[in-house]
C-alpha cells in the first residue's frame, strides 16, 4: 500500500452473509478484506465500458433557469432580506 497517497474513509453495512463470502475469500486469497476490496473495485473500474461513465442527461438549462440567470444578472426581481427567517419566510419554509 501507497501511504503518501491521501486516503478517505468509507463504511460499508453488509449482509452477514455477504461479509462471510468475504472474511473467506480472505482467508482463501491470503489477502485483508480491505486488499480484497480494493482490488475488486480496482478491477471493475478498468473493466467497466467508458460510455456507461457519461453522463447522458441534458445540462442544458432550461427556459425558467434562464430567465431566473438574466434576472439574477440583471438585479431584477432580487429581494432584499435582513434574516435567514425572512429569507424562509419568502420561500414559504
Amino acid at each position: 500500500m501507497d501511504t503518501k497517497k491521501p486516503l478517505s474513509r468509507i463504511t460499508i453495512d453488509l449482509p452477514q452473509i455477504d461479509h462471510k463470502r468475504l472474511k473467506a475469500m480472505s482467508v482463501m486469497t491470503g489477502k485483508s478484506m480491505r486488499q480484497i476490496v480494493l482490488d475488486l473495485i480496482a478491477n471493475k473500474l478498468t473493466t467497466y465500458k467508458k460510455e456507461s461513465l457519461v453522463c447522458k442527461h441534458s445540462h442544458k438549462p432550461n427556459k425558467t433557469t434562464v430567465q431566473a440567470i438574466k434576472n439574477a444578472k440583471n438585479r431584477k426581481h432580487i429581494k432584499d432580506l435582513e434574516t435567514v427567517e425572512e429569507l424562509f419566510e419568502s420561500l414559504d419554509l
